[in-house]
């Protein structure tokens, strides 16, 4: 187990910190894009707008960019403490408009461009990933990795109901030692071709062998399966898209592009077998056609998804069934002809094993 400090005190590194606020009101942004221009090294702003990024120095006449949706993106030269203002985009949109199609039509056609938006080819991803355990406002675990991926490309195959077998198998016959704890209800099954390898991590002093554990358990290879774009399931999955209402909310900027925002919730909720003596134990997939509320972020031109930010739609009468809350935001980013994958937050509210303990887990690419 290697420090942060001493992954922070590698020869050849630049550490560049600040803060982002917004220009006018100097509220705090979150989750702001922040990156090297011309290169794949980039974070984001956590929820007190706060960042801090590792530059190589062969990257130090290199600009640093800040960029979010609905804001005009910023470029500065690189120092050491860097705090940025971001303007709201000022101009109007253009009368660029979609055919006439609905959304869900609208939809479809994103997801047939796939293979011509995104890497169909395997590709490595340098990823940085941490995973915070909050309850109340103490934070009493902390697991930081620095993480390789290699992660196949957007058109091969993948069965879901094969990873959920394999990954129950592995969970259930005694080699997971932390398998109740991960009994979440919102389990990812990532590509068993897609593997990662941790070059550095640190664990915090006070963390528990269950925590250990997500590193093999759960980790960064369970959170990049979140790639809606990757594994089209859910509200992206066709066989999903009669429970789902989907509705065009307008339009918004994002890097001087013009994005168009897809809306998304359950027709109706509708519990399907249920028991109320088991539902401890059961998976909420068995039990719900839709259960996600939140929206799709589509560039105008070329159809590519630049955004999701869901989170679950509450059951007030299934106590056992529902988390208090469970998010996630996955962002993308171009880099030349394709787009690729650029950060994913999870939040995860949950009572059941821990005392209303919060988890958040987040990757930057």
């Amino acid at each position: 187990i290697i420090s942060i400090n001493s992954m922070y005190a590698q020869k050849n590194i630049i550490l560049v910190s600040g803060k982002v606020l917004d220009i006018k009101s100097q509220a705090v942004i979150p989750y702001v894009n922040v990156y090297i221009e011309g290169t794949t090294i980039g974070t984001v702003t956590n929820a007190d707008g706060d960042y801090e990024i590792k530059v190589p120095l062969q990257f130090k006449d290199k600009l640093i960019v800040f960029s979010f949706i609905g804001y005009e993106t910023e470029k500065h030269k690189i120092e050491t403490q860097l705090n940025v203002n971001l303007k709201e985009n000022p101009f109007e949109l253009s009368e660029i408009i979609v055919k006439p199609l609905k959304p869900l039509e609208l939809l479809q056609k994103a997801i047939a461009r796939i293979p011509e938006n995104y890497s169909i080819e395997p590709v490595y991803l340098d990823a940085f990933y941490r995973s915070l355990m909050k309850e109340d406002t103490i934070y009493i675990n902390l697991m930081e990795a620095s993480c390789k991926f290699h992660y196949v490309g957007y058109i091969d195959t993948f069965d879901i109901n094969s990873a959920q077998k394999e990954y129950y198998s592995l969970r259930n016959n005694g080699n997971c030692t932390w398998s109740e704890g991960l009994n979440n209800y919102f389990d990812l099954y990532t590509n068993p071709n897609d593997q990662v390898n941790i070059t550095e991590a640190r664990i915090s002093e006070y963390h528990s062998r269950r925590f250990n554990e997500l590193l093999t358990i759960g980790g960064p290879l369970n959170l990049i399966a979140a790639d809606k774009v990757k594994y089209l399931n859910e509200f992206m999955d066709s066989d999903h898209f009669k429970h789902y209402k989907y509705k065009i909310e307008g339009r918004t900027t994002f890097n001087d592009r013009e994005v168009i925002i897809i809306s998304f919730k359950p027709k109706a909720i509708q519990l399907r077998n249920y028991n109320p003596g088991y539902v401890k134990y059961i998976n909420r997939r068995n039990y719900f056609n839709a259960e996600f509320e939140g929206k799709i972020y589509l560039d105008i031109e070329s159809l590519a998804f630049i955004r999701f930010d869901y989170n679950i739609v509450k059951v007030k009468p299934l106590q056992n069934l529902n988390p208090h809350m469970y998010s996630i935001r996955i962002d993308y980013k171009k880099s030349n002809d394709k787009w690729y994958l650029s950060q994913i937050l999870r939040n995860r509210l949950n009572s059941q094993y821990f005392n209303k303990s919060l988890n958040i887990d987040s990757i930057s690419v």
